[in-house]
């Protein structure tokens, strides 16, 4: 099913504006069909909801037909949220659309994606001008299941928008409902707006002066000397303890200098005579070996 989805992908990135065809809606039926959605993360779920909002919000709208395949993809999107509540954005803005385009809307009034015509007549291809209200219509899609708690408030406006005298009865119904829905919802769930944490003004501390009743300035001022004097003989002494303890540490560690190397050397000197002694052996060994030699050999030239 990756394999598919980056397939899915692949000729999406071909062309970003082109309308998926039924080859999606078919693989996400049978993801919904085969692995929970109820999950907060899956490796196939999640990946196809994300590649599925992406072609909401980059497919671009040409004619009625798009509308009609984009809002059966949002109601199979509609099932992968209903449990978990999971706010969609680009299901949001696209419904947006869709309804300002059923209401006469004016140039200043944009859609909140870019995938919408902007031109006239193809804005306003929703936009009924005569009179249907005999025409009976068969409801192919719940409208009230297609939104959930985190629903945009603005809808409502357009909702109230809509030329519904020339609406059949039961689209007048549906309409009804939803607006209901959407009001309820709304009123339970109020949005605020995210504003930075207001600190707490911090009040000045009250310093309020102390008074004593016998107070004698001159013995006031007598234990503050002697109190200057007692710091400073004490910070004194603490300095010429210091100083001791610091002469103290520097004396042991030039005498362990002194003592390491001492050692150094004699160790030195130890390494330095067994090797003379061993190659003034090796010499006289080979001296040795070779008088032995030559006076073999002198031998042999004799007899």
């Amino acid at each position: 099913m990756r394999a598919l989805l980056r397939q899915q992908y692949a000729l999406h990135a071909r062309a970003p504006r082109q309308m998926f065809t039924f080859r999606f809606i078919a693989f996400l039926k049978l993801v919904s069909t085969l692995y929970p959605i109820r999950d907060a993360f899956h490796p196939v779920v999640s990946p196809t909801l994300a590649f599925a909002c992406r072609l909401v919000s980059t497919a671009r709208i040409c004619n009625i037909k798009d509308i009609a395949r984009m809002l059966l993809m949002v109601k199979m999107l509609s099932s992968f949220v209903e449990e978990n509540k999971r706010y969609l954005p680009e299901v949001i803005a696209f419904l947006h659309g869709v309804f300002l385009m059923a209401v006469e809307s004016e140039d200043n009034e944009r859609c909140p994606a870019a995938t919408f015509p902007i031109s006239l007549p193809h804005r306003r291809m929703l936009f009924i001008s005569d009179d249907c209200s005999s025409i009976e219509i068969p409801s192919q899609l719940d409208a009230v299941q297609v939104f959930d708690d985190n629903i945009n408030r603005p809808l409502l406006g357009l909702l109230s928008r809509l030329p519904r005298n020339q609406y059949p009865i039961q689209l007048l119904t549906e309409l009804s409902a939803l607006e209901s829905y959407i009001t309820a919802q709304s009123s339970r769930n109020s949005l605020k707006q995210l504003k930075r944490p207001v600190k707490e003004k911090k009040m000045l501390d009250m310093l309020e002066p102390r008074f004593e009743e016998n107070y004698d300035i001159e013995k006031a001022h007598y234990t503050k000397n002697m109190a200057k004097k007692s710091k400073k003989v004490e910070i004194k002494q603490l300095t010429k303890k210091y100083k001791k303890e610091l002469r103290g540490t520097v004396r042991e560690l030039r005498r362990d200098n002194q003592f390491l190397n001492r050692e150094k050397r004699q160790e030195m000197f130890e390494n330095d005579k067994a090797r003379k002694e061993k190659t003034k052996w090796l010499i006289s060994t080979l001296q040795g070996q070779e008088s032995d030699y030559k006076k073999n050999i002198y031998m042999k030239n004799k007899l």
